[in-house]
């Protein structure tokens, strides 16, 4: 073998293998975005989210699970308008932390990550040195193509965030309503993209109704849930070590990314990629039904069709708030159109006569059009009658 290692042939093969393989590297080390989601591991949810086109998306997801790695590789492609996972113009945007410490150490670590170093043209500070990047706050990133990356907090309050047109924001974990909606101002004009990656950590919050739920059905909204058997690079025995440590509460959100009220989730095995489906025409066969629960500050329906076999699913789902009754009648009827429903439900405390006009909340439902059957209100059957369904 030493023979073989001799030839001069060899050595130059050998040396050119070693200068490309340089030349590699340094590509690599300058230009992070060339590797990302390539080769024999693909983390198949992050690359869902980069191609999706819709304004407002989000990513919940646990500890560990690659969201917030997708939220600043979507940052960079925004901001250089370069992306081979769908066309993209380069625009300026922020990047969006709970406070300067999280900034700091993760979102601004991660930008910087996969930026490539030829694209940026200066670095403005807003605590610390240029020279030491890992401990200083930036305040934004100038790039050679004339846009910019601004880091942001919290902490800075609302007002901070007024005035600036922008392409795009990046919310890296949950913020307060009021920065949020001040944030949506700033690309209203662009019609620019506003996502989150976050783990739901705070309850059942406004992004739990305004994303998860998306009440107002607005078709701009996209969601997805990263869990820790999504991340190609954990493996199951670090799995393992980690759900030994965590109590089923917990992992509900550090490992399935998945909402949870401060007393617990009544169905957690809900999954988007299991239980909801793409719309589909009912067949006029299948038995319809409406359930509901009324009260003047929320009045909540869903409509639902029943099979042959037993399987039911849920095909319109209604809340409003701040309605009488006629006016919650209305509306139901309204969406039911000329729909055959076998039967509309609703809980006990509806046939309780008011005092000041001797009529229950059904009786008033019935003058307006729709008789109810009293359904039961034993929560605890109901919950596990669901389950086994």
């Amino acid at each position: 073998m030493a023979g073989v290692w001799d030839n001069p042939e060899v050595k130059q093969l050998y040396a050119e293998i070693e200068q490309l393989q340089g030349i590699i590297d340094k590509r690599v080390k300058e230009n992070r975005l060339e590797i990302y989601n390539t080769g024999d591991k693909i983390h198949k949810k992050q690359v869902l989210f980069h191609e999706n086109g819709k304004r407002i998306k989000a990513i919940f997801g646990g500890n560990r699970t690659g969201k917030t790695v997708a939220g600043a590789a979507e940052a960079v492609c925004h901001a250089l308008g370069d992306s081979r996972f769908r066309p993209l113009k380069p625009s300026s945007g922020w990047v969006v932390s709970l406070s300067g410490d999280v900034q700091r150490k993760v979102a601004q670590a991660e930008i910087l990550r996969w930026l490539p170093k030829k694209a940026i043209a200066n670095i403005i500070m807003r605590h610390g040195r240029k020279d030491d990047l890992e401990g200083s706050l930036i305040e934004e990133i100038r790039l050679k193509n004339g846009q910019f990356i601004g880091f942001k907090t919290c902490e800075q309050g609302r007002e901070s965030f007024q005035g600036t047109s922008l392409g795009w924001i990046w919310f890296d974990e949950e913020p307060p309503e009021d920065v949020f909606k001040e944030c949506w101002m700033r690309v209203m004009d662009t019609r620019g993209d506003i996502w989150f990656t976050m783990t739901p950590l705070l309850g059942l919050t406004w992004v739990y109704t305004l994303v998860f739920l998306n009440e107002n059905n607005n078709p701009n909204i996209e969601y997805w849930m990263f869990e820790w058997a999504d991340n190609p690079w954990l493996s199951p025995e670090e799995i393992e070590e980690m759900e030994a440590v965590m109590t089923p509460e917990e992992r509900e959100a550090r490992q399935f990314g998945r909402f949870t009220s401060l007393c617990g989730f009544a169905f957690p095995e809900l999954r988007k990629d299991i239980h909801i489906k793409p719309v589909q025409p009912v067949p006029d066969w299948y038995k319809r039904y409406v359930s509901m629960d009324y009260g003047f500050d929320s009045l909540a329906v869903l409509w639902y069709w029943i099979d042959r076999f037993g399987h039911a699913r849920v095909y319109r789902a209604l809340r409003k708030k701040n309605l009488i009754i006629a006016d919650a009648a209305k509306e139901i009827l309204k969406f039911t159109g000329n729909e055959r429903i076998e039967a509309f439900y609703a809980p006990p405390d509806l046939w309780m006569r008011q005092k000041d006009t001797g009529k229950s909340a059904a009786m008033i439902f019935y003058d307006h059009g729709i008789t109810l059957q009293k359904a039961s209100n034993n929560r605890e059957n109901g919950w596990l009658n669901v389950h086994e369904w």
